[in-house]
């Protein structure tokens, strides 16, 4: 009974997909049958690829690109060449082949000077971009997203320029740049409230609730993410809502509200289960579609037989509705079969589930640790980087024999800080707490800087006797990084006093230097990310910052938290 009801089901959804798709097949095969001049038969079956791709059948869309490629390619059409690597190059994306992506994206980018329209040079050099973007490789990608933001703008499709503002805000969020890149997140933000594009508002605001939520800033990072929740609709992706719900139960679980983090993690459960319902109805069209299709072509043979071989019409007939028929009962077989296992799939995953849930905030807990400290690579990286300047400021036109030491020096500096990024991406902890305890660690950062022979730092750790757990050592050794960091720069100093102390219960760290000095007063008006991470991580140790600085005499930073 169960059986008889799903066929029924399948045949009722291939009626449908008959009615809706058929026909545009049916008009771009006879039209592109009609067409006789290059042009007018290069649009229509590129029309035809498009749709195949969009559809979700990927094989016959590259069928028609690589077709055309060849004609265009007889037509030393330089243009339509550049088009199609870039169509190739984006399905090769859409089905994880990364090595094809590159291969046919750079081909597409060297031709992209013969493409007239600038919106198609545009997503040209956007497809490139997100391969680099996707590998890791932001130097290169944040390249053609610029070149692809420049394009954007001469093109003048205020929705394109709004997309490109937001990929900018990414890669440039990733390298570190991160005021730049909400700057440019709320610059796409105006543009799609101009336009009233609904969509494009929530994916702005749901990347801006991600930069705050990595940033540690977690009341923005709500206020964006509730804003997401308000412009949701019947139209919204449920992807896009998914990792609405995710990052706002993150949130609730780190500011401690886990009565809210449970109620959004019900609901991410349940959009999980619904795009699981879209996946696997997109499957079933995929199958109607590509039944639709070997139709359509068993068709067209069979009316070109038929002019040939009139007499043999009944016996065509018949091989053809036995092979569709043959075709439809494997195909409601497999579509049966393959619901059926994922069915059984889920019930198993609902119950691992349910016996995970009561260890979710433990685990989320952790997680989110060390995706945050994943995000201190900007830190690590910058302190060793200044170090390395300065070992280099200390070469004076060329390298003698005597300088040859402090040449090594730099190159070991620089080794530490691609070691150091390694290490963050693949253990997402600071190499040096990793192999020491704090103390050891903040020994390690003074005799790497005072190797430079620039600046001399002095640690006097001689009254502190406290073990701390690794997420208050790790916190600890940010703010230290950031403030030494942020005096290497900007004091003019050429020493550094650095005091960790402690007694029963509190933690005391003073950090001075006897540089320039500054107006404390701007701090408060400062909107840099310096100052936002010493004071976001003071935060989090629920201690308290004493900063006393004056012209020609130094500052003085003063840390104290009890533990």
């Amino acid at each position: 009974m169960k059986l008889s009801a799903f066929l029924i089901f399948v045949l009722l959804s291939i009626t449908y997909c008959f009615g809706q798709n058929s026909s545009k097949i049916d008009s771009l095969f006879d039209l592109s049958k009609e067409c006789g001049d290059y042009e007018k038969y290069y649009s229509i079956q590129n029309e035809l690829g498009n749709y195949y791709v969009e559809i979700g059948l990927y094989s016959k869309g590259l069928e028609i690109y690589f077709m055309l490629l060849k004609k265009a390619e007889l037509q030393k059409d330089s243009a339509s060449i550049a088009l199609l690597y870039n169509n190739i190059a984006t399905v090769y994306r859409e089905t994880g082949k990364n090595d094809l992506v590159l291969k046919y994206a750079s081909k597409a980018v060297d031709l992209s000077k013969y493409v007239p329209d600038f919106s198609h040079r545009a997503d040209i050099h956007n497809t490139l971009a997100n391969y680099y973007y996707e590998n890791y490789i932001d130097s290169l990608a944040i390249v053609h997203f610029n070149i692809s933001h420049d394009y954007r703008l001469k093109a003048g499709v205020k929705k394109d320029i709004a997309v490109s503002y937001k990929n900018l805000a990414g890669v440039n969020y990733e390298m570190g740049n991160k005021k730049l890149a909400i700057q440019y997140v709320h610059t796409s933000l105006t543009i799609r409230k101009e336009i009233d594009d609904r969509q494009g508002l929530i994916s702005s605001y749901l990347c801006l609730g991600e930069i705050y939520y990595f940033e540690q800033i977690l009341d923005s990072s709500l206020y964006y993410f509730n804003k997401c929740i308000f412009l949701v609709d019947s139209t919204t992706s449920p992807f896009i809502i998914k990792k609405i719900y995710d990052g706002i139960s993150l949130v609730y679980s780190e500011l401690g509200d886990f009565k809210n983090a449970y109620k959004y993690l019900k609901q991410l459960i349940e959009i999980n289960d619904s795009i699981f319902n879209i996946e696997n109805n997109r499957q079933i069209t995929e199958f109607n579609e590509i039944y639709n299709t070997e139709k359509k072509e068993r068709y067209l043979l069979y009316k070109s037989y038929e002019l040939k071989q009139q007499k043999d019409k009944n016996l065509i007939n018949i091989i053809i509705f036995s092979s569709v028929g043959v075709l439809l009962i494997l195909l409601f077989i497999i579509i049966f079969l393959k619901i059926r296992h994922k069915q059984k799939s889920l019930l198993e995953k609902e119950k691992i589930i349910q016996d995970k849930l009561r260890f979710k905030a433990a685990i989320e807990s952790e997680e989110k640790e060390r995706i945050r400290i994943a995000k201190e690579l900007h830190d690590g990286l910058g302190q060793l980087l200044s170090t390395a300047k300065l070992n280099l400021s200390g070469l004076d036109g060329s390298i003698d024999k005597e300088d040859e030491k402090l040449l090594t020096n730099s190159i070991t500096i620089l080794d530490d800080a691609v070691n150091e990024v390694r290490t963050i991406s693949h253990n997402l902890m600071p190499t040096a707490l990793i192999n020491y305890d704090l103390i050891r660690a903040i020994d390690s950062l003074c005799e790497k800087i005072n190797n430079s022979a620039q600046i001399n730092i002095e640690f006097n750790h001689s009254v502190f006797n406290h073990s701390l757990n690794k997420e208050t050592e790790i916190t600890l050794y940010r703010i230290i990084q950031e403030i030494v960091n942020n005096m290497i720069k900007h004091s003019g100093t050429n020493k550094i006093d650095i005091s960790l102390g402690s007694d029963n219960n509190s933690i005391n760290l003073t950090i001075q230097d006897f540089g320039k000095g500054f107006d404390t007063d701007i701090i408060k008006e400062d909107k840099g990310i310096g100052w936002q991470n010493i004071f976001s991580r003071v935060s989090m140790l629920n201690g308290n910052i004493d900063i006393i600085s004056k012209k020609e005499k130094g500052t003085k930073i003063t840390v104290t938290f009890n533990f």
